[in-house]
């Protein structure tokens, strides 16, 4: 996952007109978690605060309920690969 975040990472800094839509499922759970590390990374924050802004994020879309990472084991993984 974090060999995957980092090329979404690279690809930003080498287009940054590029667009990028990530999305599992339900658009939450795989989706938080990939969201989270990203930002945590682009915007400098630490994972309690990338966490806190994807969920204000996921609450913004039209059906923007339940959380986002969706469990305990995506929201450790954004917890050990954001820089703290």
């Amino acid at each position: 996952m974090a060999a995957f975040v980092t090329e979404l990472e690279t690809l930003y800094h080498n287009e940054p007109d590029r667009v990028f839509y990530i999305h599992c499922f339900a658009g939450r759970g795989r989706t938080g978690t990939i969201a989270g590390i990203l930002l945590s990374r682009l915007e400098k924050l630490t994972g309690p605060q990338s966490l806190t802004k994807v969920g204000a994020l996921l609450k913004t879309r039209v059906y923007g309920f339940g959380a986002s990472p969706e469990n305990a084991l995506q929201i450790m993984q954004v917890l050990k690969l954001c820089p703290q």
